[in-house]
């Protein structure tokens, strides 16, 4: 391939998931684990976190999509 045809700096481009929203993430996880009884399905965690963000706790560009959640 020529040198002038290659796309770069798109590369790693994805959106990533921050420390913040990943703790709570893991969180919900963890008590799905140990309690079933309590197990939060991922439209419930959306659900959660957007609340959060009503909450200036999380800013609304930080939640991930259900469809991420769910992976």
């Amino acid at each position: 391939a020529l040198k002038e045809s290659m796309k770069l700096g798109n590369k790693g481009a994805r959106k990533h998931i921050s420390k913040k929203v990943l703790q709570y993430l893991q969180d919900y996880f963890l008590v799905g684990n140990l309690e079933a009884a309590d197990y939060y399905f991922p439209k419930d965690i959306y659900v959660d976190l957007k609340n959060l963000a009503k909450n200036n706790k999380l800013l609304f560009k930080e939640i991930p999509t259900i469809k991420t959640i769910k992976r």
